[in-house]
């Protein structure tokens, strides 16, 4: 294990500030439709309707990356030590935060189209994939707390199972209904409260 070319600071600087430049930009995937000839409310309001799939993909997109920033630093607090390979896995991870305004526009524009809501969900199995990664490798690797007890390494561990399971199972519902699939990422609130509970 190579001790790592980074401190803590410089990492949780560098993850706050993608996340919040990701998050910030998510807004710009709410695309309002230029060229109306406005002439009154009527005309405002239908366009927005329209705007609906596109808002509904914002906000589970924004809950999803907030969801994913309070976990991260959630077991980033037990962490002490840092390598290059915990670093470099940090970095592969926040490239697929990065993508997510990408992602979550093509959702957006094409929603009942199977190749751009695909797309969304790949990227968030990526994302909670990396992350279970990330614990487990801080963990058996002793960079974490030596103080944190076995058992809340596992329910960390086990909460991180719960989103990998949930983003997959969304990426399965999308081969059967495309528009559906985006809600089903709702279930991460029960399922983890299911893991805390047992």
């Amino acid at each position: 294990m190579s001790e790592s070319f980074l401190d803590r600071s410089r990492i949780e600087s560098l993850v706050d500030g993608i996340f919040a430049v990701s998050m910030t930009i998510l807004v710009l995937t709410i695309n309002f439709p230029q060229g109306l000839d406005i002439k009154d409310d009527i005309v405002i309001l239908k366009a927005i309707e329209k705007l609906i799939p596109q808002m509904i993909i914002y906000f589970v997109a924004f809950a999803l990356i907030g969801i994913f920033w309070c976990i991260y630093h959630s077991r980033f607090r037990h962490v002490k030590k840092l390598d290059n390979t915990f670093i470099w896995i940090t970095l592969f991870w926040l490239m697929f935060i990065a993508l997510m305004p990408f992602s979550t526009s093509l959702n957006g524009d094409y929603p009942m189209f199977h190749t751009a809501v695909l797309m969304f969900h790949v990227n968030f199995l990526i994302l909670s994939f990396l992350l279970f990664i990330l614990w487990v490798y801080a963990s058996k690797n002793n960079l974490i707390d030596e103080k944190l007890d076995q058992k809340t390494v596992s329910l960390n561990r086990n909460i991180l199972v719960v989103m990998v399971v949930v983003c997959l199972f969304a990426l399965i519902i999308s081969f059967f209904s495309p528009s559906i699939s985006n809600l089903f990422y709702f279930l991460i609130f029960p399922g983890i409260l299911l893991v805390k509970r047992y």
